[in-house]
């Protein structure tokens, strides 16, 4: 792509005639015009920055914009590369050509031409994580009406800790976690929402921090002002197959990683009961204080859904808070069907996490911690900063900033909501139906060819299987000698770098050490638009044109 020069910008978006008005016809002051006389020229005339008063500035704004539409319009086009693969060290080369260097280090600015360059640059290079053949990630895809919220939340620049601030997406915030609760808790359409706490965070790593935090607020309520010193040691438990962010909550609020027991899973990645229920007795044998267990619905790698109802079982007998992981499944709550046949007794629990920027193509960031205690969140969470959350003004009870960690807060709600009203509960179910349907058709696939071996059966929309190349075709990987695995598990990197280079599909590769299984696939249908199941065979043929002859 060739670098704009700063004629063709001034071509495409001529300056108009005279200059900006002091209110340009809106009422707004144009502070351009009311700088001191001794501010430099250049600052003057607000060239220092590419602000919102200058003319030219908006200018930029529209070309901007149109970049970007163009983008997302083509963002399911199937016939174009995932990504046009560049090392660290080309993309320094081809921006530096551009008239756009990365580096910061020289302090000079480049006109908004060059800026433009830079964002078309940017778009080229980047991996098109819309892309239908994007199938890395739990994350895929995105909802245009949601893209539509994005670009208000920024354009408005909205700051949604008080109703002071932002009376519309605090209003829709709250709105869109009751929908939740009552998807979360199977409540009927005729009976009133539970009574409930919860919040969008800024992702399921704090979605879960906020389960620890609710968590040790109930057995220790004291330790949020003496902090944890010279108290019960306390231990929390969870699958050895869950997501890292759960070691990191523990590193966070002063457990320690090692005070996170890992309980074992079963063949298809589920917590075995037998194990945390042992491990609780040991912990209270060593007068430690066991207060959380963290299920999970949807692991990252094999998608497994844990026992919810015997997990809540064992967690009641103890008086442990249950606390689910269901950044990735929680999409499933939304489809009966599913539900029932994937997530029995989640509603258990007594929070969840859930990621709609996951399964139901919500742009990133959108993610929220549900919780059944009323005002848990404040209790646990709050200062009650004067400054700020003043109980004696207008309809402060809206307030929600002091519920959370955070000061500064996008209204991330206010995207889910726009994608709720627009496709309804039929077409959110029918979304997350199709992506299933899509995993089972994948799933069968594998299971009548000779090419592929299915690691475990799906449980949410992860399909786990081995590529096998023509020259290893004889192997089976469940009972494999040793060195043969060493064989399997060398292929999917070098498929993958070929994969990569070629643009082809972009899927994710790993192994899980644990339990002896060398490097497997991991396709991914988080949500499938753009996709069908001829898409889907073309998948698979691409694993044999690239890593045939491997």
């Amino acid at each position: 792509m060739a670098p704009r020069n700063t004629q063709e910008f001034q071509n495409e978006f001529p300056e108009d005639d005279g200059p900006i008005s002091p209110t340009d016809g809106n009422g707004i002051e144009n502070r351009d015009k009311h700088f001191d006389s001794d501010i430099d020229g250049d600052c003057q005339e607000g060239r220092w920055f590419c602000g919102h008063t200058n003319r030219s500035s908006m200018k930029f704004f529209e070309a901007a914009n149109k970049i970007l539409v163009e983008y997302h319009k083509s963002s399911y086009d199937i016939n174009k590369k995932v990504v046009e693969l560049r090392s660290p060290q080309q993309i320094e080369t081809e921006f530096f050509d551009a008239g756009v260097p990365l580096s910061l280090t020289d302090g000079n600015n480049v006109d908004e031409a060059k800026i433009l360059t830079a964002m078309e640059k940017t778009l080229e290079l980047g991996v098109r994580m819309n892309h239908p053949l994007f199938l890395n990630q739990l994350t895929a895809g995105i909802n245009s009406v949601g893209l539509a919220g994005e670009w208000l939340i920024g354009a408005t620049n909205t700051n949604c800790h008080t109703y002071e601030v932002a009376p519309v997406f605090t209003m829709m915030e709250k709105l869109v976690l009751d929908k939740c609760i009552r998807m979360w808790l199977s409540t009927p359409i005729c009976q009133p929402t539970p009574k409930h706490d919860g919040i969008f965070t800024p992702g399921g790593s704090y979605s879960n921090l906020y389960g620890f935090l609710a968590a040790r607020h109930k057995v220790l309520p004291n330790i949020k002002q003496q902090g944890m010193w010279g108290g019960p040691k306390l231990v929390a438990f969870c699958s050895e197959d869950s997501h890292y962010s759960l070691q990191k909550a523990a590193q966070t609020i002063g457990l320690g990683s090692d005070n996170l027991r890992k309980i074992k899973t079963d063949i298809q990645g589920r917590m075995s009961i037998g194990h945390l229920k042992a491990e609780i007795i040991k912990a209270f044998a060593m007068d430690e204080l066991p207060f959380l267990v963290v299920a999970t619905a949807g692991t990252t790698v094999y998608g497994a859904m844990d026992p919810f109802k015997e997990i809540s079982d064992v967690s009641k007998e103890h008086n442990l808070w249950m606390h689910v992981d269901a950044a990735w499944g929680g999409g499933i709550l939304l489809s009966p069907t599913l539900r029932a046949r994937l997530m029995e007794g989640i509603e258990r629990s007594d929070s969840i996490t859930w990621n709609p920027h996951k399964m139901m193509n919500v742009p990133l960031s959108c993610s929220m911690f549900l919780c059944k205690t009323p005002d848990m969140l404040k209790s646990c969470n709050g200062t009650g900063a004067s400054y700020l959350f003043q109980p004696d003004k207008l309809y402060s009870e809206y307030d929600l900033g002091d519920r959370t960690i955070q000061c500064g807060r996008k209204p991330d709600a206010y995207k889910l909501w726009l994608i709720w009203k627009n496709s309804g509960d039929a077409g959110l179910r029918k979304h997350i139906e199709y992506a299933h349907k899509l995993t089972n058709y994948a799933q069968q696939k594998i299971l009548e060819s000779n090419k592929f071996v299915l690691v475990v059966n799906a449980q949410c929309a992860n399909v786990c299987f081995w590529y096998l190349p023509e020259r290893i075709r004889h192997i089976n990987p469940h009972t494999a000698t040793e060195g043969e695995l060493l064989e399997l598990g060398a292929v999917a990197p070098k498929l993958k770098a070929r994969l990569q280079k070629a643009g082809g599909p972009m899927i994710g590769f790993q192994p899980i050490p644990s339990k002896g299984i060398v490097n497997f696939w991991r396709l991914v249908f988080a949500g499938g638009d753009g996709l069908n199941e001829e898409i889907v065979d073309s998948i698979f043929n691409n694993f044999e044109a690239f890593g045939y002859d491997l």
